[in-house]
């Protein structure tokens, strides 16, 4: 079976589109992963944040009873 040069074209062009979509859609996906990832750290962070002093004034108050 003897390819023609549009037939050749045709499908490197078909394979370099499912390329370029295929990284698009990867990163695209680890881009929101990593946007949540993000969030649910610094939310993470804040709540140690605000409970550290009151751990710290718990533990105070526990040593001087």
């Amino acid at each position: 079976m003897k390819l023609t040069k549009c037939e050749f074209w045709i499908k490197n062009l078909i394979v370099g589109l499912s390329a370029v979509l295929g990284v698009y859609l990867a990163a695209y996906t680890n881009l929101e992963i990593a946007t949540e990832f993000e969030t649910v750290s610094v939310d993470r962070d804040n709540d140690m944040r605000s409970s550290l002093p009151q751990a710290i004034n718990h533990s105070i108050s526990a040593f001087k009873k």
